[in-house]
């Protein structure tokens, strides 16, 4: 039999024979007998029961362990046999074992002893004992016995269970739970009671109808429709109310959990304090933002309209200046014209001063002093016999003075009406009403190159005509006419200072595809002094000009006039010296059939 059997195993009687039938005999058999069978089951219980069974003798030294700790191969009964407990390797405070062996010497009876031991396979096991004093019949001190139990599981729960709590305690957020039947507060966080400013014991003698708002019915239906749900589970936001009659303003995650003694309900509140003024800055700060909006909207709405009448004013302005541009050429062809006057002009006053009709005047008077005898004057005074002879010469010469002054007075006659017409074509389109009519562009071109003509003609400016086939289209003449003249103008303006070639102006015209349409595209070319390329981006703004006596306002007029017909004007330069030209465009609507 092994030591570890033998530790616990009771002293045997010793064997007493007896003679068959002998009753008296028979007695301590039967006595034994039942001895064994009940420390049989006793030892069965033992090793069936978690707990185990332990005795110690006067010395405090192990000599019976049975039960539970044989059965779980964490520890040797065997190193325990003969050892007192703490000579085992047990985890535990010198202050604690002190306290223990004081106990043992006393021979007092103890409870809850729990200890820690390193197992063989190096686990960590946590146990609970406790015994009583067993004395003999003379009152001596024999040992102790009792029962020891290991109590891990409930260790680690304790651990797990005190780690949980120290989390929910440490959670920012309000716990509580709630007894559905009884509507009482059975637990709570130490946030809870922070918030509230009850303490832990006051909170728990209290019921949810005592810090959230609504009557306990009011609660009570909620927490059973909570129940009730599919999820078990909400959400609201409400207000606690503090000790001192205040609200918070919460959000609570509600959920309905079953446990032994019946239906809890977990609220988990969170202040939203924070969040609600965090909400309330944005709505104030969104507030602010739509009244500055409304404030910079109607701020834009005023500048808009600001430049709307600028840009009406500067429309206006730039026809006035355009208009003005085509008054000035026509000064120019007026003046040229009337220089031409001035001459003829000149020339038919000098032959009237000078004119052999005063001799004519002479000869007559003479003739009327001897108009008593003519005769006899003309055949024998010495004046009179030269008179008639004065007529025959004077005759002749009448008649080439008469031819040369008709024939200044048929140019001077030209000249008067070339005005006429130079200004008749400029109140034609002075007094034109801004809207669109059937133009033929070869005639437009011709009116143009006419209110040019003086300065063309002057400059010695050869035109080339480069033009399509045109059908009449529907134009706005006056607009039209403004950017042609205005063209012309700046080609012949740029052709003032060319000396190494002949000036030429290219007049170019044709219909084109364009991506909504067909439109008219119409160049202006010469062969002047070119563009420098600094000045292409900014030829058209509105007072840019590289002329001393320029005024700025001519090509950007054309710009705007183009842009009220829904077009536009753009301008190449290969750069100084090589010329110019500038194009067109206007969409055009043409008649059915035509190309």
């Amino acid at each position: 039999m092994s030591s570890e059997r033998a530790a616990f195993e009771a002293p045997c009687l010793p064997a007493v024979g007896c003679a068959a039938g002998e009753e008296g005999t028979r007695a301590p058999f039967d006595a034994l007998a039942a001895l064994r069978d009940s420390e049989a089951r006793f030892r069965s219980l033992c090793e069936l029961s978690s707990d185990w069974y332990w005795e110690q003798d006067a010395s405090f030294r192990f000599t019976v362990m049975s039960g539970g700790v044989t059965n779980k191969g964490n520890f040797s009964v065997s190193k325990a046999i003969g050892k007192r407990r703490w000579e085992l390797p047990i985890l535990l405070e010198e202050s604690e074992w002190a306290a223990h062996r004081a106990t043992l010497e006393a021979h007092l009876p103890f409870t809850d002893f729990e200890y820690r031991i390193v197992t063989e396979d190096g686990s960590l096991r946590y146990y609970s004992a406790r015994g009583e004093p067993l004395f003999n019949d003379k009152g001596e001190f024999t040992g102790y016995r009792g029962i020891a139990n290991d109590i891990t599981r409930r260790k680690q729960s304790d651990e797990a269970l005190r780690r949980f709590r120290a989390a929910l305690d440490t959670s920012a957020d309000s716990i509580l739970l709630i007894d559905r039947a009884a509507m009482r507060l059975i637990d709570a966080n130490t946030t809870t009671c922070e918030v509230l400013g009850y303490s832990r014991q006051e909170v728990l003698a209290m019921g949810p109808q005592d810090i959230f708002p609504g009557a306990r019915g009011q609660l009570e239906r909620a927490y059973d429709e909570l129940i009730a749900g599919a999820a078990g589970a909400a959400q609201s936001q409400t207000t606690l109310r503090h000790r001192d009659g205040g609200l918070l303003p919460v959000e609570v995650s509600w959920r309905a959990i079953m446990s032994d003694d019946g239906w809890n309900i977990v609220g988990i509140a969170r202040d939203i304090r924070a969040r609600l003024a965090a909400e309330q800055t944005i709505q104030r700060h969104a507030m602010q933002q739509q009244s500055l909006n409304e404030q910079l909207e109607e701020r834009v709405r005023e500048r808009t309209r600001e430049l709307q009448e600028a840009q009406a004013e500067l429309l206006s302005a730039a026809h006035l200046a355009g208009m003005a541009e085509i008054a000035t050429n026509v000064l120019h062809n007026v003046g040229n014209v009337l220089n031409s006057v001035n001459v003829s002009a000149g020339i038919v006053s000098e032959r009237l001063r000078s004119s052999k009709l005063k001799g004519l005047v002479r000869a007559v008077h003479m003739m009327d002093e001897h108009a008593g005898d003519l005769g006899g004057f003309l055949t024998l005074d010495a004046k009179g016999k030269l008179l008639p002879g004065y007529l025959r010469e004077l005759a002749p010469a009448l008649q080439a003075e008469q031819a040369a002054m008709a024939e200044e007075l048929a140019t001077l006659g030209k000249s008067i009406d070339h005005i006429k017409e130079v200004v008749a074509t400029q109140q034609s389109y002075a007094g034109a009403a801004r809207m669109l009519e059937s133009v033929r562009l070869d005639e437009l071109l011709d009116d143009a190159l006419r209110m040019n003509d003086g300065g063309l003609t002057r400059h010695k400016v050869d035109v080339v005509r480069q033009l399509a086939e045109l059908p009449a289209m529907q134009l706005d003449r006056n607009r039209v006419l403004q950017i042609l003249v205005n063209l012309i103008s700046n080609a012949k303006e740029a052709l003032s200072d060319v000396v190494d070639r002949n000036p030429c102006i290219t007049l170019g015209a044709a219909l084109a595809d364009a991506a909504d349409g067909r439109v008219l595209r119409v160049t202006v070319a010469d062969n002047g002094v070119g563009i420098a390329p600094e000045n292409l981006i900014r030829i058209f703004a509105h007072g840019f000009t590289t002329r001393k006596n320029g005024h700025g306002f001519g090509l950007h007029s054309c710009v705007l006039a183009a842009q009220e017909m829904g077009g536009n004007l753009k301008v190449h330069s290969d750069g100084c010296g090589q010329g110019a030209t500038l194009t067109l465009e206007i969409p055009v609507d043409l008649p059915t059939g035509k190309p």
